[in-house]
Order: structure tokens, then C-alpha cells, then sequence
């Protein structure tokens, strides 16, 4: 739901005009918060992407937090998303679906606080009742340059790799933190003994 804002203007107008201003600047969302909502629909970031029962945890447990979307990204991040090697038109930078644990679809979320402060990186199990893990949480990172991907283990690791690493697993979670002055990348893949998490070449 689009949050309503109030402004006070100058009514130096006859009263029945005034009325109708005030009535549109208590109904009419902004231009800003109007864009950001189109530009999360637009590009996949719309929480009715995912499970229903995911998306009951994410607003029961999460209040507060939402999900990272292109529009806020830094310059460095948005150049970095926008890759023309990894980029695919109607991705969300903070949603990533795959086969992260079994052949059945799993999803991935990218969590930012609303003070722009911390990221939670979660994963669910698409199941009646979501099972979770807490991937990676940081307060020091370049949020506006922070996004999630879907990629294919093969894509990542050779033959010496995969016999090192032993994914169990067809598709993994890349997460870039794609600041100039702070730049890295890795993949977290699911294993016997559950999640781990490499450095990656991106």
C-alpha cells in the first residue's frame, strides 16, 4: 500500500477550491513513492512473486524490512546488476528463484532494513510450512550496490571444483557487492552437510 503524504500548501484561493486541495494531498500518493512501487511490479520486485507462504512470513516476521529492488541501487550497483553477461530482463536484485536444495523450486530473498543499514540474505523452501536458513546478515556492506542471482553450479565451478566442493544441488545463490571500492562476489550451494559459500570470479 502506498504511503499517503500530507503537504501543506498556500490557499490564497476561494474556500470550495481549497477543499479539493487538501483532499488530493491527503489521497494522492507521491511521485517518488508511485515510481518505486511501478518500478518493483516492472522488474519482478513485487512481493506477489513469491509463495504465499513466504510472503506471510515476510510480513509477519520482516515488518519493517523490504525486498531490494533495481530502483535502489547505487550507480555501481545498477552496473553491476546490469551485466550483459549474467542481466536477464524482469529480474528482481533481491529475489532469486532456483533448485538451491532439491529438483523442487526454492527461493531466495535479499532483505534491506528500512534505515538502509543491514541486509539479511534468506532462503525458503517452497513447502505448506517454509523451512529457512539465515544465509548471511551483514551491517557493513555497500547496500546500495548488494544484489542476489540465480546461477547454475556448472556455470561456477569445473570438474576440480565440483569433486572439492561436492554441490548436491543443480542451482546456487550469487551475491555481489558491486561497489568500486569494495567489490566481491560468492555463491552459496547446498551440500550433505547443508549451505556453503565460495568466492567466485563475477
Amino acid at each position: 500500500m502506498a504511503t499517503t503524504t500530507v503537504r501543506r500548501s498556500h490557499c490564497v484561493v476561494a474556500m470550495p477550491l481549497m477543499v479539493v486541495v487538501c483532499i488530493l494531498a491527503l489521497t494522492l500518493p507521491t511521485r517518488t513513492q508511485q515510481s518505486r512501487t511501478d518500478s518493483a511490479s516492472a522488474t519482478g520486485c513485487s512481493p506477489s512473486v513469491l509463495p504465499e507462504n513466504v510472503r506471510t512470513v515476510l510480513s509477519t516476521e520482516f515488518q519493517g524490512w523490504h525486498i531490494q529492488a533495481e530502483d535502489s541501487l547505487d550507480a555501481d550497483g545498477h552496473a553491476a546488476w546490469r551485466y550483459e553477461k549474467y542481466f536477464r530482463p524482469g529480474q528482481c536484485p533481491g529475489i532469486a528463484l532456483g533448485r538451491f536444495e532439491s529438483p523442487h523450486t526454492s527461493v531466495a530473498v535479499l532483505l534491506v532494513d528500512g534505515a538502509g543499514q543491514s541486509y539479511q540474505l534468506l532462503e525458503f523452501t517452497d513447502q505448506s510450512s517454509p523451512r529457512r536458513h539465515l544465509l548471511e546478515q551483514s551491517a557493513k556492506a555497500v547496500l546500495g550496490a548488494v544484489f542476489i542471482r540465480t546461477a547454475r553450479i556448472a556455470d561456477f565451478f569445473d570438474a576440480r571444483s565440483m569433486r572439492q566442493f561436492q554441490p548436491v544441488a543443480a542451482d546456487g545463490i550469487v551475491i555481489v557487492e558491486g561497489s568500486r571500492r569494495q567489490f566481491g562476489a560468492s555463491i552459496f550451494f547446498w551440500t550433505r552437510k547443508g549451505f556453503k559459500q565460495e568466492p567466485i570470479e563475477y
